[in-house]
């Protein structure tokens, strides 16, 4: 199997201050792998994965992307470009139900209206692998942490993405949606999408 680097972080640094956040971080990332990212808090993994894509602005280094450097001013921009992120922070909207906050931002319409039933479809879908039993038309406020961070995940999934970053994201979960996320992830892994899944937990990342 031919190895394809997507992704290359070379020689970043970030300084906060005059607090250096990150020195020196390199990091490749290549078609159909998960790549492990583990350190402890404050060791800089977050920090690296924003600069990837566009959160924050690297003060030195390189991010060399499919072949080309890149330097995106926002995650909306690396997003285009194919790159997701599942953010510790949820980016998710309270009263909005499951299902639409899957696809906000990146709807599909059927003539001057929104596909909503290709939305529905389509996160249904994802779900099945991440948590069958999650009822889509449940609005966000009304799910327990785990059951967020499922559907945060099931977004970035849901923009197709060529790189998909997952930071910290089985911190909410139960152990048995932390198997359904790593089943998901091999399967992605499968279909050629390059991934970098982050943690503290070195059992997590071997396994």
């Amino acid at each position: 199997m031919i190895t394809v680097l997507v992704l290359e972080a070379k020689g970043i640094k970030k300084r906060f201050g005059g607090i250096i956040a990150l020195s020196n971080g390199n990091l490749r990332c290549y078609k159909g792998r998960i790549t492990g990212l583990l350190g402890a808090n404050g060791s800089g993994k977050s920090t690296i994965s924003k600069i990837i894509t566009g959160v924050y602005s690297a003060d030195e280094g390189e991010i060399i992307y499919n072949g080309k450097s890149v330097k995106y001013r926002n995650p909306s921009e690396a997003r285009k470009d194919g790159i997701s992120m599942v953010f510790q922070n949820l980016s998710l909207v309270p009263d909005l139900t499951v299902w639409q906050n899957i696809v906000l931002g990146a709807e599909q319409k059927n003539g001057f209206f929104l596909d909503n039933n290709h939305a529905k479809k389509l996160s249904k879908e994802i779900l099945s692998q991440l948590l069958p039993d999650l009822d889509i038309n449940k609005k966000i406020n009304e799910l327990n942490p785990g059951e967020m961070q499922i559907v945060e995940i099931a977004k970035a999934i849901s923009e197709n993405p060529q790189l998909l970053i997952l930071d910290e994201p089985t911190a909410a979960l139960e152990q048995v949606q932390v198997k359904s996320l790593f089943h998901s992830m091999r399967n992605l892994a499968e279909r050629g999408i390059a991934m970098i899944f982050t943690s503290h937990r070195l059992w997590e990342v071997m396994e």
